[in-house]
């Protein structure tokens, strides 16, 4: 089935609403596991930038945000041999536990171990192991590599209300990966993921709001979407909000606006093309000593 492409960003300005500005690192709202860095990728042909920022990395490493924060390093060998009798007796959380523990291991017996216990989980029903199994799957660690299996196991994941399965999901129906490529569809699952508070969701659905992919352009709600995101400290949300500012800035106050969210994106964005986008243009609109002086003549 030949892939639909996404249209060009329309030439008409974007209606703009005041950019507030708000702090931008919270942490996430939600703890929840970050979406799969290995499988964020381009829109081909899609001609933006920001298209390609829907797919940027978050991490180097394809595994990173498998395990729940609240969880990261503390599970033990201890706690692993404790958690391997009731794994194997059927507990659905121990299994769950225990896949995590092995994949914090990172080496390829550890993820081939951590794909039994997951297999075990998701079979039972569990979504967060239906989502890693299809992360296994995806990146093909502890098993073949298989994009078809691991947009499944997302499905089943997703339907049961699981954030990151959804925004997969509705990455893989973006980008055609593993499944026929579906705007709508993408559009669908990552409105589902956003109104769970998943700030890449947020930031994804926006650029497509923005762009007129996969629906109408709704450039109100696209900004909004970015403010969300932003809000939970997505930096990529306010690089975007620094730029948008900027294209309509008619006095300083409207610089002043862009240089905040540019400093945000600054702080936030892992070193890369689009940290330097950020630290290039926040200098850029950085007030002038004679600037300072005149909005502060006591300082």
């Amino acid at each position: 089935m030949p892939k639909q492409q996404a249209p060009e960003q329309s030439s008409e300005p974007m209606t703009i609403m005041p950019v507030i500005p708000v702090p931008c690192q919270t942490v996430h709202a939600i703890p929840i596991e970050d979406a799969l860095p290995g499988l964020l990728g381009v829109v081909k042909n899609a001609g933006t930038a920001l298209w390609r920022r829907t797919g940027s990395a978050l991490s180097a490493s394809p595994a990173a945000g498998l395990v729940p924060s609240a969880l990261s390093h503390t599970l033990t060998w201890t706690l692993a041999k404790t958690l391997g009798p009731l794994a194997r007796g059927g507990s659905v959380a121990a299994q769950r536990r225990l896949g995590y523990h092995l994949i914090e291991a990172g080496t390829p017996q550890a993820f081939a171990e951590a794909f039994q216990w997951f297999r075990l989980g998701a079979r039972n029903g569990d979504a967060a192991c239906q989502y890693a199994l299809g992360v296994l799957y995806a990146n093909g660690q502890g098993v073949m590599q298989g994009k078809i299996q691991a947009s499944l196991w997302y499905l089943k994941a997703a339907a049961q209300g699981h954030a990151a399965a959804q925004f997969n999901l509705g990455l893989l129906y973006a980008t055609g990966d593993g499944v026929a490529q579906d705007l709508a569809q993408a559009v669908s699952w990552y409105e589902k993921a956003a109104e769970q508070g998943y700030p890449r969701a947020q930031f994804n659905l926006a650029v497509m709001l923005e762009t007129g992919s996969g629906g109408p352009p709704d450039t109100d709600r696209a900004l909004d979407l970015y403010l969300k995101a932003a809000h939970l400290g997505f930096g990529l949300a306010c690089l975007r909000l620094g730029e948008i500012a900027l294209e309509k800035a008619m006095n300083a106050t409207d610089i002043a606006s862009a240089h905040f969210w540019f400093n945000a994106a600054a702080e936030t964005l892992s070193p890369g093309d689009d940290h330097e986008t950020a630290l290039r243009l926040r200098d850029s609109t950085a007030p002038s000593e004679a600037d300072l002086a005149t909005r502060y003549p006591s300082l």
